[in-house]
């Protein structure tokens, strides 16, 4: 615990680095939010996993408007 304690006072970063996200991210969020595209497609497309892609879309603020409707 010792050695950790100290890395870390030194700035030292744990665990896996972050992907970065790809240039043609905007496009597929846009088809994705306007229901062109499905979330697993959106990710294979940008070749990641549907978790990661999710996420990306959560901190780009592309979120689809999910208010429940009365039918």
């Amino acid at each position: 615990m010792e050695g950790i304690r100290e890395a870390k006072k030194k700035g030292i970063k744990f665990g896996r680095s972050k992907k970065e996200i790809p240039k043609e991210f905007d496009d597929v969020a846009k088809r994705w939010r306007n229901n062109k595209i499905s979330l697993r497609n959106g990710a294979k497309q940008l070749n990641a996993s549907h978790t990661t892609f999710s996420n990306w879309i959560k901190e780009k603020g592309y979120m689809k408007d999910n208010k429940k409707r009365d039918f």
